[in-house]
């Protein structure tokens, strides 16, 4: 009994503590200075940045430089091979205004190094998007917060600047999810998802909520598919694209495994990501291979009950939301470790949920603890061309962080809790609904079911 009274107010305790937003917005802004400072004394004596940036110096911005390139000299989709729709290529085309003639440089680096310029447009379009997204939604429940301290703690989190550093345009999604969850008619709800599934269709997991037992209506799915449908097909005509190459190019992309080794590990997201560590590992014998391998099978479990919950079992909305972005930031490689912005969208729905705040605690540990300055396995790289700094480094190693190795297990952390929750919650023998009233993770119905 004493055992439980002391859990008991232990969960209260750390309960307390999330309830106080803003001294929460100054400790993560703080721990976020401490792992910049750390960035910039290791690029000034190392002339590369630390990890989790991408193990190849030369390669930052080119998640952006490089598919604008092709979309400003025509080949983004007969040359570059894009798989990703013509929203992105529109997107791209705006940076792109204002530049004449992109046949003059030999490559993307070279037009990389010609305007450099378009890596602060690219700063800015972040800043603009990350200020309107905490200004949308559940955001603006948070009032006490002051606006600056939150938007400065959002633009230093380590997912928006590994983002930042790679020049993914991935951070426009935030945009369209904070626009979908805020709208209130459902035609604009289906115009924001056909946005979102044109830029990256991988967000096509939220459409889990319009199949749940006891979810959306049948009529809203179809409209998002009608919406989505017109734009990809729309926009795909008007950027003179070839669906049947466009497919090919897709299938192609998907048998590849699509991002490299190094690229994973850079900043892994769940345990099947943490699972490419391996590589790097020179160890004698193959046993430690199978743990490795195994951590697929460990991550997909939870994830599997998530999914079959969030058809068979009526859910709350902000449950089903939950679920979605657990998913979306967990269930595949493919995404990259970039799709941890997400999170800044689910953050706010958590801060306003009494039943759901404490997996806050792992998700602002992957954004804010500073952890990359602890090195687990060195990497050698005889020469390194930094591009930031301009100088090829003849003898460097690149290592992979704690970082590395906590983050997805904070991640994973977050899905098991939010799992055993679950099954706890709407388990029909799990306990009777006096004792579910006096649980720590219970609340009066309809308590967060406006999500």
């Amino acid at each position: 009994m004493k055992a439980i009274i002391k859990k008991t107010r232990g969960n209260q305790t750390i309960f307390a503590i999330l309830a106080r937003p803003n001294e929460i917005a100054f400790a993560v802004l703080l721990f976020e200075l401490i792992n910049l400072t750390f960035y910039f004394f290791y690029f000034s004596r190392n002339h590369y940045l630390s990890p989790p940036f991408l193990m190849d110096a030369n390669d930052t911005f080119m998640d952006f430089y490089n598919p604008l390139y092709w979309a400003l000299n025509d080949g983004f989709y007969n040359v570059y091979k894009s798989i990703y729709p013509a929203l992105s290529y529109f997107i791209l085309k705006l940076f792109g205004i204002g530049i004449a003639n992109v046949n003059i440089y030999e490559n993307p680096f070279a037009f990389r190094d010609a305007h450099p310029e378009l890596a602060l447009f690219l700063l800015v379009a972040y800043m603009a998007v990350i200020l309107s997204v905490i200004n949308l939604g559940e955001w603006r429940k948070i009032n006490y917060i002051n606006k600056f301290i939150l938007f400065l703690a959002c633009i230093f989190s380590v997912p928006i600047l590994f983002a930042y550093e790679r020049g993914n345009i991935i951070f426009f999604t935030l945009l369209f999810l904070a626009l979908y969850l805020n709208a209130s008619k459902e035609w604009f709800r289906a115009f924001y998802m056909g946005l979102l599934l044109n830029l990256k269709p991988y967000f096509i997991v939220f459409l889990v909520q319009y199949i749940n037992k006891g979810g959306y209506t049948k009529n809203e799915l179809l409209k998002i598919v009608f919406l989505s449908t017109l734009i990809f097909f729309g926009l795909g005509w008007l950027a003179n694209i070839d669906f049947t190459s466009f497919f090919q190019n897709y299938l192609l992309f998907s048998k590849k495994g699509g991002i490299s080794d190094y690229g994973i590990i850079a900043l892994p997201h769940s345990l099947s990501a943490l699972g490419s560590i391996n590589h790097y590992l020179h160890f004698e014998g193959s046993s430690y291979r199978f743990w490795f391998s195994a951590l697929k099978v460990v991550n997909y479990i939870p994830l599997l009950v998530l999914l079959f919950y969030s058809i068979t079992k009526k859910l709350s909305k902000i449950e089903l939301l939950i679920i979605s972005f657990f998913v979306l930031c967990s269930f595949t490689i493919g995404t990259g470790g970039y799709i941890l912005i997400a999170y800044l969208v689910l953050i706010p729905y958590l801060i306003n949920s009494v039943e759901y705040r404490v997996l806050l605690i792992p998700i602002l540990g992957i954004y804010a603890l500073p952890l990359d300055w602890i090195s687990i396995v060195s990497i050698p790289a005889d020469a390194i061309k930094s591009y930031l700094s301009g100088v090829t480094v003849t003898k460097g190693f690149f290592y992979i962080g704690l970082g590395s190795i906590i983050r997805p297990m904070l991640n994973f952390s977050a899905v098991v809790i939010f799992t055993n929750s679950l099954v706890r919650k709407y388990s029909l023998n799990y306990m009777s609904k006096d004792k579910q009233k006096k649980s720590i993770f219970y609340n009066s119905p309809g308590s967060d079911r406006g999500g």
